[in-house]
């Protein structure tokens, strides 16, 4: 689960909730089905709200108060799928072994819009879990960025 995915369903949630309340509000006597239509949208976005703020703070949750885990860099590769201002940002894919289980976890990091070329598959990278759903999770790329900069390869950000 990505923060990122979260915050992309806050705009819609925003959406539907504002058209039926603007709904509710201005076309209140025009009839029932304007009612109607204004207390659908107005349940619909409210809920899709909800479920972002909860995955927002369930993410939150786990990056403050979750378990540490190493996981080792498996990629690190460009999402071109994303751009701002035409940079597309870096995504480190991990991967960390349950030793009490044997179950390998997959994560997958937020998007990244620094220069994360040098960084090769088996570097070490903190992941904050939550212990009770491992599908929850934040993975502390920065811990990447602070090796770097202790063994004085430059930081720099992505050129486009």
């Amino acid at each position: 689960m990505s923060r990122l995915n979260c915050i992309t369903e806050l705009i819609p949630g925003i959406l539907f909730s504002g058209i039926g309340i603007a709904g509710l509000i201005l076309l209140h006597a025009d009839g029932p089905g304007i009612l109607l239509f204004g207390i659908l949208f107005t349940a619909a976005g409210s809920l899709i709200l909800l479920r972002a703020i909860a995955g927002i703070r369930r993410i939150s949750t786990a990056e403050k108060h979750g378990t540490k885990v190493m996981a080792e860099v498996v990629s690190c590769r460009i999402d071109f799928s994303i751009s701002l201002n035409g940079i597309s940002p870096y995504v480190l894919e991990c991967s960390w072994q349950n030793p009490a289980t044997g179950e390998v976890c997959h994560f997958c990091s937020d998007p990244i819009f620094r220069n994360l070329s040098s960084v090769l598959p088996g570097t070490e990278v903190e992941v904050m879990v939550d212990p009770e759903n491992p599908e929850i999770y934040a993975v502390h790329w920065q811990t990447v960025l602070e090796r770097r900069r202790g063994t004085g390869q430059a930081e720099t950000w992505q050129n486009g």
